[in-house]
C-alpha cells in the first residue's frame, strides 16, 4: 500500500496575528498671532502596523467617513496608540451590526494594551 510510505506535511502557513493600525502621538504648542494653539496628532506608523488584513483594512476607511472616534483624555508625545471597534449596535429585526465607534487606546512597544 502506498499510503503507508507517505509522509504527510502540513505546509499551510499559520496566519499572523493582526497588529492593527499603530499610531504615534505628537503634541505641539505654539503662538499664532493672537492665539495660543495646542495641537495633538496621531501619525500612522506603517512599518509597525498590519499591512491590511480582513480584521483591520476597513478601519481607516471608517475613520475617513466620519465614524465616531473615542479618543483618550490626553495624547502623550511619543507614545504608541492603536484603534479598535467598540460599542457595536445591532438592528433588532435582522441582527446585523448597524453602528459602531472607533476607540483609540495607548499600547506598549510590544503591542499590549496599557490600562
Amino acid at each position: 500500500m502506498e499510503s503507508e510510505n507517505c509522509l504527510l506535511l502540513d505546509l499551510a502557513e499559520e496566519p499572523n496575528e493582526c497588529k492593527g493600525i499603530i499610531f504615534r502621538g505628537h503634541v505641539s504648542q505654539y503662538f499664532d498671532g493672537n492665539k495660543l494653539v495646542l495641537k495633538q496628532e496621531l501619525r500612522i506608523l506603517k512599518r509597525k502596523s498590519c499591512p491590511g488584513c480582513e480584521k483591520c483594512v476597513f478601519l481607516l476607511d471608517e475613520i475617513n467617513e466620519g465614524t465616531h472616534i473615542i479618543f483618550p483624555d490626553e495624547i502623550k508625545n511619543g507614545k504608541l496608540y492603536s484603534c479598535k471597534v467598540t460599542n457595536m449596535s445591532r438592528d433588532y429585526e435582522t441582527g446585523y451590526v448597524d453602528g459602531w465607534d472607533i476607540l483609540i487606546y495607548e499600547v506598549k512597544e510590544n503591542g499590549v494594551e496599557r490600562k
